[in-house]
């Protein structure tokens, strides 16, 4: 292999969708901790707004290893920090509505990552080659999501600590995200 492979940048040498998902789940599995440790902000674990610091800090930091992975297919990084941040501020609302059954999330999450696609889509609508399908892909995308978080307890051992299952059907419900979102980013957003 030449001397000069070796120096190319990262976003030559990877294909789009794994960084896409890499940095997506980070985003989640950092911004879940971030909440955590910011005590959710002081907004309370009961009310309509608890999940909105939880999802804004995640739409941040996957913004911001987004931008950092895939910097040429994104738009300007200051600009897709704020978008993401806000859109999934936004999304936390109607994530958030709670019920006792587990398929709801699949819903509200859908719901969510729709505002979240639209959001983005206007953000990059002229530099991704397939833009139109964005918004859908997000809201199947997160509607996966969705589903893996009101189901993913059901897989856990029951002795699990509760702070651990959370944190790991968060961060499984992300996989789910960037899955979806990452097959759509290569087919359409190619370096």
């Amino acid at each position: 292999m030449p001397a000069t492979a070796m120096l190319q940048p990262m976003d030559r040498t990877r294909p789009v969708a794994i960084r896409w998902m890499a940095a997506t789940v980070c985003g989640f599995l950092l911004g879940y901790l971030a909440a955590r440790a910011t005590h959710n902000f002081g907004v309370p674990g009961l009310t309509p707004l608890a999940a909105v610091p939880r999802w804004a800090l995640t739409g941040l930091l996957a913004a911001a290893f987004q931008t950092w992975v895939l910097g040429d297919v994104l738009p300007p990084r200051g600009r897709w920090l704020a978008v993401n941040t806000v859109a999934f501020a936004v999304a936390g609302v109607p994530a958030a509505i709670p019920s006792a059954d587990p398929n709801s999330y699949g819903i509200t999450w859908a719901i969510g990552g729709a505002l979240i696609g639209i959001a983005q889509w206007l953000t990059f609508r002229r530099r991704s080659a397939r833009p139109r399908w964005w918004p859908a892909t997000t809201l199947i995308g997160f509607g996966l999501g969705g589903l893996i978080y009101g189901h993913g307890g059901e897989l856990l051992p029951e002795n699990i600590n509760l702070r651990l299952a959370s944190l790991t059907v968060w961060t499984a419900a992300g996989v789910g995200v960037s899955v979806v979102t990452g097959w759509a980013m290569a087919r359409g957003g190619r370096a």
